[in-house]
């Protein structure tokens, strides 16, 4: 009895021994997935949770600097909140093309709908033909983003039923902002069907006949004086082969903005503290090591127009979309050490944020960095597949990049500091 009870404690330690090695190897693995980096944010949707998805918006509706996600996939826009939990689905007869968000008093505008006469934010989304969806007209819907309930602005049936451009924006001076639309009239020509409070707006800002291949719209006081100016922007000329152009156009004045290639994207905002009117000069496919994206500015001096090189982007052979985010001084300046000649300069203490901007080419996501003299530098920060458009979500002094995927949405945090060979 005794040699079986010894037995029987040994064979009762070696248990607690291996049972102790168990619980320390547990408590190891847990040290070590808590010290280790998450993909993605807290606070912005889980990709198990957002699956496939074919374009992706970020937006703040409550301003706060928390942002929501706005997934789009075939005929069907989702937003995720803060919290990664799912608010509202809605649909609608095409797949989404494009979101703005901002302020509009539905009442006001030259539609048909009948809606109280309040000023709230909007959800604006076109809706169109696209992959499953080849026969849908084109609809302008605006979105309740608290509850997700949509009301039809427009619709109009086409060949090409797809919007090019949304943009909320005062263009008539009557303090009241206007919806304007361009889209598609037929398989090359772009028309606009703006909404317009008031239905008073000067002709210019109407094309006045469809244009091929408009592919770039953008209205923008750009002498902060209440002058709307309308920048029309091609990748193809008139003729096969040709290539783009851009036009400015303001009262009764046009300006033709000399190209090198064909335009991609126009940007106006600020970077830094600076605003700047940039756009993409752009070769229209991948030439091989011909092809080179190129970043430009817009300067006025002297009243006249003038267009400066600021940046080139090998590897790569346009910039698709311009992706501008609020950042802390306190990184900006830290940026500003790392990559340029520009030295920063003390900041009032109530100014915590200023501006930066993210460049989405063909083949990577950039970060634009200005300088003094010489070119820009442009931050290769990440290698990116073919796709329709990206999110870029800050979270404090990090940032992630939200890519579009069938099956499951990519969330990746970004390094700054870490760039992709030049």
């Amino acid at each position: 009895m005794r040699l079986l009870t010894k037995d029987m404690s040994r064979e009762e330690n070696t248990k607690m021994i291996d049972l102790r090695y168990v619980i320390l190897l547990i408590l190891l693995v847990n040290i070590l997935n808590a010290q280790t980096p998450t993909q993605a944010p807290t606070q912005n949707p889980a990709t198990v949770q957002m699956s496939s998805s074919e374009r992706v918006w970020r937006i703040d509706i409550n301003k706060d600097r928390h942002f929501e996600l706005l997934i789009a996939n075939q005929n069907q826009l989702s937003l995720f909140d803060e919290h990664q939990k799912l608010k509202w689905t809605t649909q609608n007869q095409g797949v989404v093309h494009l979101l703005t968000f901002g302020t509009l008093n539905l009442s006001k505008l030259n539609t048909s709908l009948k809606y109280d006469d309040i000023e709230q934010d909007w959800i604006i989304s076109a809706w169109g033909v696209g992959r499953g969806f080849l026969e849908a007209p084109l609809t302008i819907t605006a979105i309740d983003p608290k509850t997700g309930v949509s009301y039809q602005l427009m619709q109009i049936a086409g060949e090409r039923a797809q919007a090019i451009h949304l943009q909320i924006i005062d263009i008539n001076a009557d303090a009241i902002n206007d919806l304007l639309i361009s889209h598609f009239k037929d398989k090359y020509f772009v028309t606009t069907s703006h909404l317009i409070s008031g239905h008073k707006i000067t002709p210019p800002y109407f094309l006045q006949q469809p244009l091929r291949m408009a592919t770039s719209f953008l209205y923008a006081d750009l002498g902060d004086d209440q002058q709307i100016t309308e920048l029309v922007g091609r990748v193809y000329g008139e003729e096969k082969g040709e290539f783009g152009d851009l036009v400015l156009r303001q009262a009764q004045s046009e300006i033709q903005v000399p190209l090198e290639k064909g335009l991609k994207g126009i940007f106006y905002g600020k970077i830094g503290d600076d605003k700047q009117l940039l756009f993409s000069d752009a070769w229209v496919a991948n030439y091989g090591k011909k092809a080179k994206a190129s970043l430009k500015r817009i300067l006025f001096q002297n009243q006249r127009l003038q267009v400066e090189r600021l940046a080139e982007s090998q590897g790569e052979y346009t910039f698709f979309d311009f992706h501008p985010v609020e950042i802390s001084v306190k990184l900006w300046h830290q940026l500003l050490r790392t990559y340029s000649d520009i030295i920063p300069t003390s900041t009032a203490q109530d100014q915590q944020y200023t501006h930066a901007l993210f460049l989405q080419g063909s083949h990577f996501l950039s970060l634009c960095i200005p300088k003094n003299h010489g070119n820009w530098e442009i931050i290769k920060l990440k290698a990116l597949e073919p796709v329709l458009n990206i999110a870029v979500l800050p979270q404090g002094d990090d940032f992630y990049v939200v890519v579009p995927k069938q099956g499951s949405t990519v969330v990746e945090k970004l390094n700054l500091f870490q760039r992709l060979n030049p």
